[in-house]
């Protein structure tokens, strides 16, 4: 199964591929710089979230407050229309009342002379225009003893029995709507007409028009829903809503149970239309009529969602926040406490770095005469095979020798990577016995090396140091022993994000350890990051390996899970192979041939030295050598040069100071540097864009880089 590409942060990135490191295998400045930009990005954020916390914390609280607000406003409003209504009703009535007093006592209506009242009566219906009737009766036996109503031809006698509710016992009362037999709707008034010894000897009832009643509640509640004014027995008076088919008939239930309570509130219910509803609601001491304003359910509903749902989401988010802003900081500490042991650790290998440098440039120095010297003895030794064997066992452990050196150094430098075509079937043949040792005897190990030679485009010392990690990252996966696989295959992949699509070689390095969990296998090439115990790996092992693929033009990717051991794939550009053998073997190419061109080598070694005058003066070439670089510019003060071959690491002035100081005096002069120290990137930092040949090298190798440079 294959894994989908790895994320890898290009920052971090850069601070550990190989060439981007500043001083001989120091890795600490460039750490350094990237963890405290992730500490200030962090510690910015948390910052952040703490200024937003109560940010968030208040707006949570105005949204709540403004939304509950808003619905005490629609209920207020609504309050307010029945205060009103009330009011003005009531004082309607009220005048009314005081006039039926009046006309309760009048003498003729208490002595029954209703020949002289009849004339009162008109001018009392003449002067109330809302009175549609007055009418007298027996309280005794219901019977109309004098009537009058109002008519499109004036007033006239009415002698028609008035229903129940007209028999009133109280002095004066208002009653509810009824309805006549023409279908009209009045409001009905008594009043009791008492002689002087306190007998109730008449009642007087006054017909009142509910149009009134109709225009004091669309002037004080026309702008809200559904607005009524009732009886004490739930039937309309008045209503904003359909009044013509209304009056005079019983509201919804939930109205009629709020009448039966009385008082004022609020209820929630339907409408007679089936608009779901709040409605406020008072009531009139004096007459049990009362005021209903509805308004839509969802003025108070809606905010009331809203107003729980931002408080809830107010607290959902305030408590994300504050654990977010409590991850952050521990986060921050656990990093820092990473921090301090990756620093450490980078301290540790700044310090190897800077010892093995050190040592790299002497033994390279070593090997340097001793390569050279076994290739001179080989092209002049004679036909004495039992000879030629000793001295091509010696040239070959010499060069594992110089391939062992880059190895130790590999993981601390930071050398730029010669890219060119690499023989996997050669390196993987060559690594079995140094795979098989660093494993151990508990790891069964199978190389699995192509049938014939197959190149890949890569840093060969690279490559081999890449393959040696993984082959010791599985073997600390499997603590109880198992088996390693290293096997390579020719694929042609399709373009991706990662990848342009070609012919790449997959090299697959298979254990059968514990495998990773999925949130360990996406950080698995993370510098720095490690499942090991203190002490027991640095995190740089997959790194390297990244690092090298991606400089390759190639990718990484690993598939892995708990219980099932892990596969590394790394793939890597195909070349072909007539290509790669014009590159990969400069020894076996023929020698230049011969120019006459005139080198000052400049070396403080006398064996090197030694070597590289002899190598050259062999090919044809006049040299001069010295010593030092002061013995160098002396001698360019006094002739010119086609060649300044010189070394890098030299007391006094290094090599970068000699080749400045000496194009100051010839511009156009020509330069090559040799150098067995390791840190390449430091040598063009100080030397600029020169050509450098890395010791040890063997006689082709120089004679070429001689050849080519001055032909350049």
């Amino acid at each position: 199964m294959q894994c989908r590409p790895l994320v890898w942060n290009q920052t971090v990135t850069k601070a550990y591929m190989p060439g981007k490191i500043g001083n001989q295998g120091s890795i600490r400045p460039q750490r350094g710089r990237t963890r405290d930009m992730q500490f200030f990005k962090r510690s910015l954020i948390a910052l952040g979230i703490a200024a937003t916390l109560p940010t968030l914390v208040f707006a949570s609280i105005q949204g709540f407050v403004s939304l509950r607000a808003g619905q005490e406003a629609v209920r207020a409003h609504a309050r307010a229309q029945v205060r009103e209504v009330n009011e003005f009703s009531q004082a309607e009535l009220n005048a009314d009342l005081r006039v039926l007093q009046t006309i309760v006592s009048s003498p003729p209506l208490v002595a029954g002379a209703w020949r002289e009242y009849r004339p009162r009566g008109i001018r009392a219906l003449d002067a109330n225009p809302t009175w549609d009737a007055l009418v007298v009766s027996d309280p005794r036996t219901g019977k109309v003893v004098l009537g009058l109503k109002r008519s499109p031809s004036g007033i006239v006698d009415a002698p028609e029995p008035l229903d129940e509710p007209a028999l009133a016992t109280q002095d004066f009362a208002v009653d509810g709507i009824h309805i006549d037999g023409d279908g009209k709707a009045h409001v009905y008034l008594n009043a009791a007409v008492i002689d002087d010894q306190g007998v109730r000897k008449y009642v007087l009832t006054v017909l009142k028009s509910p149009a009134v009643f109709q225009d004091i509640l669309m002037r004080w509640a026309a702008d809200s829903g559904t607005s009524a004014l009732v009886d004490r027995s739930g039937r309309f008076i008045a209503r904003t809503v359909s009044p013509q088919e209304k009056i005079g008939q019983f509201g919804s239930q939930s109205l009629r149970a709020a009448v039966v309570q009385g008082g004022d509130g609020e209820y929630r219910g339907s409408t007679l239309e089936g608009l779901q509803s709040y409605t406020a609601y008072e009531t009139l001491p004096a007459t049990g009529w009362s005021t209903h304003v509805a308004y839509k359910a969802s003025l108070i509903d809606m905010p009331r969602g809203w107003s729980l749902a931002v408080a809830g989401l107010g607290a959902i988010g305030a408590l994300a926040l504050a654990g977010l802003l409590t991850t952050l900081v521990l986060r921050d500490m656990a990093e820092r406490r990473r921090a301090e042991e990756a620093l450490r650790h980078a301290q540790k290998m700044e310090a190897v770095g800077q010892l093995t440098g050190g040592i790299a440039h002497d033994f390279n120095n070593l090997l340097t005469p001793i390569i050279g010297g076994l290739e001179r003895i080989r092209a002049r030794l004679g036909a004495d095979e039992r000879t030629h064997k000793i001295l091509e066992n010696a040239l070959e452990a010499a060069r594992r020798a110089a391939r062992l050196t880059s190895q130790l150094l590999a993981f601390s430098r930071s050398q730029r990577m010669q890219i060119m075509p690499v023989d996997l079937k050669t390196l993987l043949e060559g690594m079995k016995d140094l795979i098989g040792h660093s494993v151990g005897p508990d790891v069964r190990v199978t190389i699995e090396a192509p049938e014939s030679a197959l190149f890949v485009t890569s840093d060969k010392t690279q490559l081999e140091l890449a393959l040696l990690n993984m082959a010791v990252n599985a073997r600390d996966a499997m603590p109880q022993g198992g088996a390693l696989t290293m096997r390579s295959s020719l694929v042609t992949l399709a373009a991706d994000e990662e990848l342009a699509g070609g012919r790449y070689v997959d090299i697959a390095v298979t254990d059968s350890g514990t495998g990773m969990p999925e949130d360990v296998r996406v950080r698995a090439t993370e510098p720095f990051f490690t499942t090991k115990a203190v002490g027991a790996g640095t995190g740089l092992g997959l790194s390297q390996v990244f690092a090298l693929a991606h400089q390759s033009g190639g990718d990484v990717r690993i598939d892995s899970a708990p219980g099932r051991g892990t596969t590394v794939h790394v793939r890597l550009p195909h070349v072909a192979s007539e290509a790669a053998l014009r590159i990969d073997h400069p020894g076996n190419l023929a020698a230049p041939p011969p120019i006459f061109g005139d080198v000052l080598v400049v070396d403080d070694d006398a064996h090197v030295r030694a070597h590289i005058v002899d190598t050259l003066e062999a090919a044809g070439f006049t040299v001069t050598s010295v010593g030092s670089g002061e013995e160098a510019l002396r001698l360019l003060d006094a002739r010119t040069v086609d060649l300044l071959l010189v070394d890098f690491a030299m007391p006094g002035m290094n090599g970068a100071e000699v080749i400045r100081a000496a194009r100051q005096r010839h511009k156009a002069l020509k330069v090559l540097m040799v150098s067995g120290y390791s840190d390449s990137a430091a040598i063009e930092a100080a030397a600029g864009a020169v050509r450098v040949l890395r010791k040890p090298f063997d006689v082709a190798e120089l004679t070429a880089a001689v050849t080519e440079t001055i032909e350049a």
